[in-house]
């Protein structure tokens, strides 16, 4: 015990000869380890929420990247098309809520069919006379499409998705085809 009281008084060191060069104390050196590992600890929690935070960021980027591309496109194909053709499908599971869309180009007998499948995707489905429907998929991630016509020259286009406890949507309005004659 006593030889360990020493130690902790004078410190680590060397002795050359008769001269003692003292260093840490045990002490010391154990209240800068602490130190250290408490300063780690901190920096390491800090740099995994920063991490985690950039990841989510991201992934509301892309998201919303998504939905952007999906009304553009929506967009573009509503602007050719007839309005005597356009035709706004409620879905039975949310009442009251158009959540696809069908119609035709001027001048074409093709289909058009924009809904929202089971996994997420937006879905530009073309049926050509004589043939099966032919799908792409527009946009990825997107969990609803509402579409509502309150003016006959308007349709209001909403789209969206849950990321992270936040809803991330878009909505705009879109007066499809050349006249309303």
């Amino acid at each position: 015990m006593r030889g360990v009281i020493k130690l902790l008084h004078t410190g680590v060191g060397f002795k050359n000869k008769d001269r003692f060069y003292p260093g840490f104390t045990i002490l010391e050196v154990l209240l800068v380890v602490s130190l250290s590992g408490l300063l780690f600890s901190g920096f390491l929690s800090f740099f995994i929420a920063s991490v985690q935070l950039f990841h989510s960021i991201g992934y509301r980027s892309e998201i919303s990247h998504q939905i952007r591309m999906g009304i553009e496109f929506l967009i573009s194909d509503l602007e050719d098309a007839d309005p005597q053709t356009i035709t706004l499908i409620e879905e039975t599971d949310v009442p009251f809520t158009y959540t696809q869309i069908m119609f035709s180009k001027y001048g074409s007998s093709d289909l058009y069919w924009f809904y929202i499948n089971s996994s997420k995707n937006l879905i530009r489905a073309r049926k050509r006379p004589g043939k099966n429907w032919g799908r792409t998929t527009i946009a990825s991630g997107i969990e609803y499409l509402y579409l509502i016509s309150t003016d006959p020259k308007l349709i209001q286009i909403e789209m969206g998705s849950e990321v992270a406890g936040t809803t991330v949507n878009l909505k705009t309005s879109v007066s499809p085809g050349f006249s309303w004659e």
